[in-house]
């Protein structure tokens, strides 16, 4: 299994492997607040695919806090904040997308990428691996 992380925000490292629009179904991994998104604190959402060549890809979207609307609307934030933030190739076939929501989300902060610091929003993950993972680095 090989695994890339592009943590720097406005860095487009790994755009180059965002599907092509409505190719792909996006899963929500998990939402919420963290103070590291752009423009200080504000909400952040990850979500997951998997392309036609068995590439699992993780997308990150951040928005400003004050927004109009609820954390679960997330056609409301500023998309411009919006960039994959993890792939994972040779993944094995048998691999769940809560089994890679988690490898890959435990890849992002093991390089300083942006935590969900309040979860608010819990899929892929639940609230307890997020926690977990946000405590081997943040505790």
């Amino acid at each position: 299994m090989k695994i890339k992380v592009s943590t720097s925000p406005f860095f487009d490292s790994l755009e180059e492997y965002r599907p092509k629009h409505g190719s792909c179904e996006w899963i929500l991994v998990a939402a919420g607040y963290g103070s590291g998104s752009p423009g200080g604190s504000g909400c952040i959402a990850y979500f997951l695919t998997k392309n036609n060549d068995g590439m699992w890809i993780m997308d990150s979207v951040t928005g400003e806090e004050g927004y109009e609307g609820n954390i679960e609307d997330f056609g409301d934030w500023d998309r411009s904040y919006r960039e994959i933030v993890a792939i994972c190739e040779d993944a094995n076939t048998e691999i769940t997308p809560s089994e890679i929501a988690e490898i890959l989300y435990d890849a992002i902060l093991k390089a300083d990428g942006l935590d969900i610091e309040e979860p608010q929003d819990c899929y892929l993950l639940t609230f307890e691996q997020i926690n977990s993972i946000n405590d081997k680095y943040y505790s």
